[in-house]
């Protein structure tokens, strides 16, 4: 009897709907939430839409409810509320609610709680974690089934540390012992970072929120970067992605300043006609121009700098 072959769906460019699943780890107060709200409220600007936030956290995100925006609040613990346990049919259940009431975007704050009780089910026998795996894969897999644009999840971090033993001094005596740090640890599985596009590890350095962002990232423009007051330098390249607009950044008003100068210097009619330009193009803003479209902007100023000439 002759196997069925597998019937494959193939996708091209033009039908791919493209979700970023983004992680965002860090010690209490880092600004893990803020950070995530920010993208995701982007997002939602720029493809309409609400942000829905799915709150593991005994509603704590209700703090930033009017902060950036409103959105769409459904915890799954706390007062009032009946609570469920986070794990991959919850998550995929709300996630899906919240797309279909009108989210594009949603931050998933936090799944900490999720790999601790993992961990609780295997207990202090290896032998326990073939019955703990196969629930925690599901939430993996959870985490990156939502139709959604943009999925950030936030993650806590604890410091670790090590006891350095002490050599011997010049004079002879035992030095003490040091404490050294051994970095940060995220409270989920090590393998977090391999299901995400992009991993960011939130710092706070003299009061100031910093995005820590290393070479597991699906964007170019985002490796290796470290972007104090995380703003539009972080989710500019985010938005641009998911239009499809891949690998290219978003032009900031301080590198259009020249060419702002030379449209000034137009006629009233140039202006207008520049104006119009950026308007059939779909830019409100020359600070929105992405960077493909510069140069066309670029020679349609240098067309009217020379009629104004003529």
């Amino acid at each position: 009897m002759a196997t069925r072959r597998p019937a494959f769906q193939v996708f091209t460019r033009q039908s791919l709907h493209p979700t970023l699943l983004v992680g965002a780890t860090g010690r209490y107060g880092s600004g893990k939430t803020e950070t995530g709200l920010r993208m995701a409220f982007a997002v939602a600007k720029h493809f309409g839409g609400r942000v829905g936030v799915v709150d593991t956290e005994s509603r704590r995100a209700e703090l930033y409810q009017g902060k950036f925006g409103y959105f769409d609040h459904l915890p799954l613990n706390g007062d009032g509320v009946e609570d469920y346990a986070l794990n991959g049919e919850t998550l995929t259940a709300a996630m899906d609610q919240l797309v279909d009431q009108g989210c594009t975007a949603i931050v998933v704050d936090g799944i900490s709680d999720e790999w601790a009780l993992t961990c609780d089910r295997a207990g202090q026998d290896w032998r326990n974690w073939k019955v703990a795996r196969p629930p925690h894969r599901d939430f993996l897999k959870a985490l990156q089934g939502s139709k959604a644009r943009l999925v950030v999840v936030t993650c806590r971090a604890d410091e670790k540390y090590t006891v350095q033993a002490g050599g011997m001094g010049a004079n002879g005596i035992k030095e003490k012992d040091k404490i050294v740090s051994l970095g940060e640890k995220h409270r989920q599985d090590k393998d977090l970072p391999y299901i995400l596009d992009i991993f960011i590890r939130m710092d706070e350095i003299n009061g100031q929120a910093v995005a820590q962002i290393g070479l597991k990232c699906r964007l170019e423009d985002l490796k290796n970067r470290t972007i104090p007051s995380p703003d539009r330098e972080l989710w500019g390249p985010i938005v641009a992605y998911l239009a499809g607009e891949h690998h290219e950044k978003i032009i900031q008003p301080e590198d259009v300043e020249s060419l702002l100068g030379r449209i000034r210097k137009l006629p009233k009619e140039g202006q207008a006609r520049v104006k119009a330009w950026l308007e059939g193009a779909g830019m409100e803003k020359l600070a929105e121009v992405p960077v493909q479209l510069v140069l066309e902007l670029t020679e349609v100023v240098q067309g009217e700098e020379r009629q104004h000439k003529e």
